[in-house]
């Protein structure tokens, strides 16, 4: 970010200067999946009284009516909403790259746990793919139907989000972002995360310097008066046990958000540190990318080597990456080099929380020593501590009497794919 810095009135912001999010006959409610930054996040504002809704997700704002047979509300837009355009994946019937367009034009939210107020929901899309040019122009090339499966997401009317009260001066929070929003369709939808102190009046964003006015107004959303416009944040859940919380991020435009994601913020924490180089060389499980079906994991050794290991938990696979790994300062910054491709890691320790280390990690690369590129944008992340990291024992090849055994080669720096077997 090369935002210049902007120092705004010190004065919170009056709930009476900021349009209301959403009309007062309204039920507004949240959907998210994941700590991830997902782009399947949706703000819904149901008016029961006429059954109209206005539906916000990562791309644009749009209208329609439903009905609601008690669990799922069924959405026909207005008009179809446009999620992509440009060049599709894949090539025409002639073999050559082509335009397509994909629309949505109905939604159905089906209600799976709880109550209205929260619990889980799958949302299911009816949307078509048109290819706007090329051998197949006119022809439908993908779609997504009503009747396909959907995960299931969180939900939460906007009514029972948790207080914003703590947000005072004299509070570190790490999460927050001031760079422009990309459209996701562009392929990149995360937004630079930053350390952000809270001033009177104000945030200021550490990376950058920049300082802009902030206070939470009447719908309990934290507004931040940003070079580009006003960007609200909002809580929606906390976690005591990792000092996760899931917020969700919005630009507004006329007093309305004009698309929404779910962003991961955690408060910093005083002496963050990964320790001595003993205390470092352990098992960092990521929390981002962990789940029920997927494990993500860097293994750092006392020999300053270690290993990125990829768990696919349902089928046993396992993608390993050596590295090798150093500390800057209080950072750790670990090198991962792959044929003519070398990747920089950087962790800066932002809170220490029993296992629990908050990081703002990023990931810069080169080709063959050109140009240092960006791959993954500061972002918060963190790291669950699973004790000692020991680097795997070779295993030894038995010895084949009257005849002679081929050398098993080793893979250095590439990717070994290890099925049905545990990680040493």
């Amino acid at each position: 970010m090369n935002a210049p810095l902007v120092r705004v009135a010190a004065a919170l912001i009056s709930a009476a200067l900021l349009p209301a999010a959403h009309a007062a006959s309204s039920q507004q409610t949240a959907y998210w999946t994941s700590y991830q930054g997902d782009t399947n996040t949706f703000l819904a504002d149901w008016v029961p009284a006429t059954f109209k809704v206005d539906i916000t997700d990562a791309i644009s704002r749009a209208s329609g009516s439903y009905t609601d047979d008690g669990t799922t509300r069924l959405v026909t837009l207005r008009r179809p909403a446009v999620k992509f355009e440009g060049l599709w994946g894949n090539l025409d019937s002639c073999g050559n790259e082509f335009n397509a367009r994909t629309s949505v034009t109905r939604y159905a939210f089906t209600r799976i746990s709880g109550t209205d107020r929260s619990g889980t929901t799958a949302i299911h899309t009816e949307s078509s793919t048109v290819a706007l040019d090329g051998c197949d122009v006119g022809s439908v090339v993908a779609s997504t139907a009503l009747t396909d499966v959907a995960p299931a997401q969180a939900h939460l009317k906007m009514s029972a989000r948790p207080a914003m009260t703590d947000i005072v001066p004299g509070l570190q929070i790490a999460g927050f972002s001031a760079s422009a929003y990309a459209d996701p369709q562009l392929g990149n939808t995360q937004l630079v995360q930053s350390v952000t102190d809270v001033l009177p009046g104000q945030v200021r964003f550490n990376d950058s310097g920049l300082s802009v006015s902030a206070g939470v107004d009447a719908d309990n959303w934290l507004m931040l008066g940003l070079p580009t416009g006003q960007r609200g944040y909002t809580r929606l859940s906390t976690d005591s046990s990792t000092g996760a919380e899931t917020w969700i991020a919005a630009d507004f435009v006329a007093g309305k958000p004009a698309w929404v994601m779910e962003v991961l913020v955690t408060k910093t924490l005083a002496g963050a540190t990964f320790g001595s180089v003993t205390q470092a060389a352990h098992v960092w499980n990521s929390g981002i990318i962990s789940n029920d079906v997927q494990k993500f994991e860097f293994d750092l050794y006392r020999d300053m080597t270690g290993q990125r290991v990829f768990t696919d938990l349902v089928t046993g696979v396992q993608t390993i990456n050596p590295l090798t790994w150093a500390f800057s300062g209080n950072n750790i910054v670990q090198t991962r080099t792959q044929g003519s491709t070398t990747r920089w890691r950087t962790w800066v320790p932002l809170a220490n929380r029993g296992k629990i280390r908050w990081v703002m990690e990023s990931e810069l690369w080169s080709i063959a020593g050109g140009p240092v590129q960006t791959l993954i944008n500061p972002r918060l992340n963190f790291y669950t501590d699973e004790g000692r990291a020991t680097p795997p024992v070779p295993v030894a090849v038995p010895a084949i009497v009257g005849g002679s055994n081929a050398a098993v080669p080793a893979i250095v720096g590439g990717s070994n794919a290890v099925t049905g077997a545990a990680r040493p």
